[in-house]
């Protein structure tokens, strides 16, 4: 196991270097022609904006929303912008949660991301330059793996040349429900503990606030790395 990332952008370029070895042992010549990024925001836009950059390619936003019990912060799923969502069905029946409350709590979810979407400007993704692509989807860690789930559900509806995931660190568990989806995943840092948390695998860690991720995004239209 690998010791821990100074930041988020220390993560993504070990993402990178990683993604670049398979691609090499693998003979696959990667380009903004054949390969692009998508990063889940907010805290995902980090790892995702560096590992583009190392690997010469472009990148956009996936927004996927965090679908939790009212009034906590425990996850049952997540949810897409198209309206796809993957539910944990273990969590709603310990919280006996009615497929109304399901309901409820996925159209506020919904109107949050939307919320998001404007706010950020996130530009409208060319759908059919996907089905050239390699798709590498990035986050900063997966804990449930459930956000990670609904954005490859979301993208496997456009039939990309392949969904790539590369996550700085995740937990084993959930490492194991993102591979019934996809066996391509780039992961340095599995954790098998019950106590796991992604802060744990960072050095320096901190929430990022919405002039932190308009100023990557900022970046990213500045630098001409935006994928449309």
């Amino acid at each position: 196991m690998m010791d821990l990332y100074k930041n988020r952008e220390h993560a993504g370029r070990v993402l990178a270097e990683e993604i670049q070895r398979k691609a090499n042992y693998f003979g696959v010549e990667l380009s903004e022609n054949n390969c692009v990024t998508l990063s889940i925001p907010d805290e995902g836009i980090i790892p995702g904006y560096t590992l583009t950059k190392s690997l010469k390619i472009k990148m956009n936003l996936l927004v996927v929303g965090k679908l939790k019990v009212p009034g906590t912060d425990t996850g049952i799923g997540s949810i897409s912008i198209d309206g796809t969502s993957v539910l944990n069905d273990e969590m709603i029946n310990r919280y006996r949660l009615t497929r109304e409350q399901i309901n409820e709590i996925e159209r506020t979810e919904l109107n949050k991301m939307i919320d998001k979407i404007e706010t950020y400007e996130i530009a409208q993704i060319n759908l059919k330059k996907l089905k050239e692509r390699f798709v590498i989807i990035v986050d900063e860690g997966a804990k449930t793996g459930y956000s990670i789930i609904g954005a490859i559900k979301s993208i496997n509806l456009i039939n990309p040349k392949q969904i790539v995931i590369a996550i700085p660190t995740a937990s084993f568990h959930a490492i194991m429900k993102i591979n019934r989806y996809t066996h391509h995943i780039t992961c340095p840092k599995i954790v098998d503990t019950f106590s796991f948390t992604i802060e744990d695998a960072y050095d320096h860690y901190h929430k990022l606030d919405q002039k932190t991720v308009l100023d990557y995004i900022d970046r990213l239209k500045k630098e001409n790395l935006l994928f449309v």
